[in-house]
């Protein structure tokens, strides 16, 4: 949507490079069809899926970059020989070094590691440092982990032995499963017997201690708190 900066940054190209077709087809520049229909799809893709605007700006710089080019169908004039370059400023090589030393400097290999993660401290943005160290810790092959959607690509990848319920691959995940999700998040009525009917285990819930729940984990019998961060809960099943 164009109200986060994902979404102004998305629709600010398309109409930048919708304002370039125009400029291109008013100077007598040819645009063929299948350039057309590739910036179409590729914008159709952004609109409709976050992941989807990654394409987005590759697709249309090279497009683009392309019609811009002088058209093929003209007739090339000979061309005089290039000049030989210059020689290169004293001064664009210092900046250069420069560049070039902060970011190595930058590199997160520098950063001492989260205990949690093991990972280069504040280098991931969606992997819950105690929570990880706890799964890595107690959970086992045997587990099955009701999971927040977020964390699933981490947790699988950190502590790989449960079977997770929700990751990235949104597309491969069936919409009863969601359905079921939303409705375990929302505390609606059978939220329990949703994560029983899956022989649910281990329960990882993002929004903090507070959320509704954490609350609701909390106030049921079969439920114990393991591990809890500003982030997010982690809950056992009482009898494991």
């Amino acid at each position: 949507t164009p109200t986060d900066v994902t979404g102004i940054l998305f629709w600010a190209s398309v109409a930048l490079t919708a304002a370039a077709l125009v400029v291109l087809y008013r100077q007598g520049r040819r645009v063929p069809w299948p350039a057309l229909v590739t910036l179409v799809a590729f914008a159709g893709l952004g609109a409709i899926a976050v992941r989807g605007v990654a394409w987005w700006p590759l697709v249309a710089a090279v497009t683009l970059a392309a019609l811009s080019s002088r058209s093929r169908d003209r007739v090339e004039e000979p061309m005089a020989p290039a000049p030989a370059p210059a020689r290169g400023s004293p001064l664009n090589a210092a900046v250069a070094v420069v560049l070039g030393l902060a970011a190595i400097m930058a590199l997160p290999l520098w950063r001492p590691l989260d205990p949690g993660t093991l990972a280069p401290d504040r280098l991931l943005g969606h992997a819950p440092s105690t929570i990880t160290a706890a799964l890595r810790d107690h959970a086992t092959a045997a587990d099955r982990v009701w999971n927040a959607q977020v964390w699933g690509s981490w947790l699988e990848f950190a502590v790989p032995e449960p079977a997770y319920a929700f990751d990235s691959r949104i597309e491969v995940i069936p919409p009863e499963a969601w359905d079921e999700g939303d409705r375990v998040v929302a505390v609606e009525p059978g939220w329990d017997a949703i994560l029983d009917a899956h022989g649910v285990t281990i329960v990882v819930a993002d929004g903090g201690p507070a959320s509704r729940l954490a609350t609701a984990l909390a106030n049921h019998r079969g439920w114990r708190l393991v591990a809890t961060e500003a982030t997010g809960t982690l809950w056992f099943r009482s009898d494991r």
